[in-house]
């Protein structure tokens, strides 16, 4: 190896050449720092059709990236979950079916990210940066459980003889970042407001003491454990936020501020100001650590009739039918064909958020 090749590497980037470009399986073999993001919200809130849709915007990107010279790749280590069937639900424009506490599953699907970019020097020299996670969808009941019973834990020897899945003790000890999913229509002090499940002995009927519950149960026990690595980032994502635009102009009149979450310049700030007036413990309580936090508005169109309700899949049932792309409406098949509509820009930006965790390889 050159000393220019190995001056390069050090600073993670990579050169190819035309004799040998073969990237297959590249993706796999590099061993970068993980971390580990874990998805927290309370019963059907939608963490598991958030994390659906943001793995289909993640194979979008990484098609469209294939005949440009900015590379992005990824892998889906799907394991014993059905991550790859809900994306397929989405699609076909069926809500994937809701997490439910209490449910045992062994194998968490986790996901490995990668950004492959040009330098100054060209396309045959790169730098490539990764980020591996886990993405863990249970639901937010079971995980104050869990963390109630390994906080006397001192190190993975002791928290291993807990009767606990191992997968979900590393997750809890491990995340790095979490993605707070809070839904719009529990905010309450609102015309949409509707209750929180209240089916588990010990949570609230309040959707905000739930959240601040989970989140404090976590950073108490990242406190007391030294092993436990603090938190990076909060992602916090307002699942269902298209119910909040008929009323923007009553959440303006309360938070007196600008409300508009699909304008890029103060969406953040506009879902800041919402959780900040609505879930005013889960904002005080991430506001506390001092960590950096994006906010993402988060919806999915719904067929409706000529009255505008929503269309059920079967008479008199909720489970709505999501609005698909239809080759009429535009020439442009790859965006209408097989795809969902939904705030597919936004979670672009998720996406563009995770690079930032990402590490050179």
């Amino acid at each position: 190896m050159s000393f220019f090749r190995k001056a390069l590497e050090t600073f993670g980037v990579v050169t190819t050449n035309d004799s040998s470009n073969d990237k297959s399986g590249q993706i796999l073999d590099s061993e970068v720092g993980q971390d580990l993001i874990a998805f927290l919200a309370t019963q059907r809130a939608g963490k598991t059709t958030h994390a659906s849709g943001l793995l289909a915007c993640i194979q979008y990107k990484a098609s469209g990236s294939a005949k440009t010279d900015k590379k992005f790749r990824y892998y889906l280590d799907e394991g014993g979950g059905s991550i790859l069937h809900q994306i397929g639900e989405l699609r076909a424009g069926h809500f994937p079916p809701a997490t439910t506490a209490g449910k045992r599953i062994s194998v968490r699907p986790g996901f490995t990210l990668e950004w492959e970019n040009p330098t100054l020097f060209g396309s045959r020299v790169t730098t490539r940066r990764q980020v591996k996670s886990k993405l863990l969808d249970l639901a937010g009941e079971d995980l104050v459980k869990i963390i109630s019973q390994v906080s006397a834990a001192r190190n993975f020897e002791q928290a291993a003889q807990i009767k606990i899945d191992d997968e979900l003790i590393r997750t809890v000890n491990q995340a790095t970042a979490l993605f707070v999913i809070i839904k719009a229509t529990r905010a309450e002090g609102l015309p949409i407001s509707e209750p929180e499940p209240t089916n588990i002995p010990g949570m609230s009927s309040h959707s905000d003491a739930n959240l601040a519950g989970m989140i404090t149960a976590i950073l108490t026990f990242k406190h007391n454990n030294h092993y436990s690595p603090r938190l990076k980032r909060f992602f916090v994502v307002v699942t269902a936020c298209d119910e909040l635009f008929p009323i923007s102009e009553i959440i303006e009149r309360q938070t007196g501020r600008p409300f508009n979450p699909l304008d890029p310049k103060i969406s953040s700030d506009s879902l800041d100001s919402f959780v900040r007036a609505y879930f005013p413990s889960t904002h005080s309580t991430i506001c506390s650590m001092q960590v950096k936090t994006r906010y993402f508005p988060s919806f999915f169109e719904l067929e409706r009739d000529s009255k505008n309700q929503p269309i059920p899949w079967t008479e008199g049932s909720k489970d709505w039918k999501i609005k698909r792309g239809n080759i009429f409406d535009t020439p442009d098949w790859e965006n209408n064909v097989n795809r969902p509509k939904f705030s597919e820009y936004w979670f672009n930006q998720e996406i563009d958020a995770l690079e930032d965790l990402a590490v050179s390889v």
